[in-house]
């Protein structure tokens, strides 16, 4: 199940305060919101976050419906003369759970088909589509390395920090 739950671990580290962290972010994003998704032509700022006390959430605004593009969940942590970031790159909440339950649908469709004795071809398509559903956030994902680096250069201009492994 790892090809669908994506998780790439990155860590970052500043001389900033959480508190400060948080607001730094805050300044250079815009916050995470219904309209964003309800509206495809939204101009703003070019990084979408999200800020729960010491948990972040940061994902580079696009223009398409992409939801197999990275995103960055990190959480704060007080550090030595700053603040470590722990997180991790992973796709949107809903993209594993929207893909699982493609395949349940094509595998149930794949039982009618059997009932019903249908046609090969019915089974062949139901079969690669499924396979197709199985595979495709990790491929989205990889596709999509670009905003993943440009999130990784985001966060170590705007908290002048470095990452660490």
């Amino acid at each position: 199940m790892q090809f669908i739950f994506i998780k790439e671990k990155m860590s970052f580290k500043t001389k900033y305060k959480p508190e400060e962290c948080i607001e730094l972010l805050k300044k250079e994003t815009d916050q995470h919101n219904l309209k964003y998704y309800l509206t495809i032509n939204v101009k703003g700022k070019p990084v979408i976050g999200s800020f729960y006390e010491n948990r972040i959430r940061l994902e580079k605004r696009i223009y398409s419906r992409n939801s197999s593009s990275p995103v960055y969940y990190g959480e704060l942590l007080q550090d030595a003369g700053g603040t470590r970031i722990e997180g991790y790159f992973g796709l949107n909440e809903m993209s594993p759970f929207v893909a699982i339950l493609l395949i349940v649908v094509s595998i149930i469709a794949q039982l009618g088909t059997l009932a019903a004795k249908a046609p090969l071809t019915a089974h062949l398509f139901l079969l690669l589509f499924a396979v197709g559903v199985f595979f495709f956030p990790s491929i989205a994902y990889y596709l999509s390395s670009g905003q993943k680096d440009f999130l990784i250069e985001f966060v170590k201009n705007v908290l002048d920090s470095e990452v660490i492994k």
